[in-house]
């Protein structure tokens, strides 16, 4: 129906003194420690369903377990095998681009529906260089379009070469990985050449190109 929110469908047929409840048990936790137990509304004489939003079970993502169970107007009281529905958040787009002097890198995640969710998106950035000693977790901004922005400081970093992004929603307590990008950073290139002055005399000439940010 939305993120987070499904709806079960029952068709119950051969009853023939009738229905006095239709339930349908619902969990996500493999020990059943959340389970709900949903009396299911009757649409017409045999179908009847239940609407389950994953934030009365904890916020959960991943497989979802349900059954279904019936008691007749004579107290017969019988059930189905267990059935699995598998509930993810959309990954959305992830997109990084550094300006023309490299001294930010926008992170733009688009596509990304979090209707019925209450969460955060966040960024988490860091340079592979030294491992994720420079790691730095940020709060996107969403406008007005759906889209979740931020922009890096590079000097934050201080390195060049590859950074990694990785783009969360943390919402019940959780962080949920929705995608990741890397994006390159210029290392400024040099080439020393030396040239001889006099006897015991001589000069070093550094040749630096590749950096934008100067």
């Amino acid at each position: 129906i939305s993120t987070g929110v499904f709806r079960i469908d029952a068709e119950i047929t051969n009853i023939p003194n009738g229905l006095k409840k239709v339930q349908i048990p619902v969990w996500s936790n493999e020990d059943q420690s959340d389970i709900i137990w949903y009396t299911a509304t009757e649409n017409d004489e045999n179908h009847y369903s239940v609407t389950v939003n994953i934030s009365n079970h904890s916020g959960n993502f991943g497989n979802y377990y349900y059954s279904c169970y019936t008691t007749t107007n004579t107290g017969i009281f019988t059930g189905v095998e267990n059935a699995i529905k598998n509930i993810e958040l959309d990954s959305g787009v992830l997109s990084a681009t550094a300006n023309q002097k490299e001294t930010q890198i926008q992170i733009r995640l688009e596509e990304l529906n979090l209707e019925g969710i209450d969460g955060q998106v966040r960024f988490a950035i860091w340079s592979e260089e030294k491992d994720q000693d420079d790691l730095e977790w940020a709060n996107a901004n969403k406008q007005e379009d759906g889209t979740y922005v931020y922009n890096a400081d590079i000097s934050k970093h201080k390195t060049s070469g590859t950074y990694n992004i990785h783009a969360y929603v943390y919402t019940n307590g959780k962080m949920i990985k929705l995608s990741e990008t890397t994006i390159e950073v210029s290392k400024p290139e040099v080439i020393l050449t030396t040239t001889d002055i006099s006897t015991g005399v001589f000069r070093i000439d550094a040749e630096i190109t590749n950096i934008p940010n100067g």
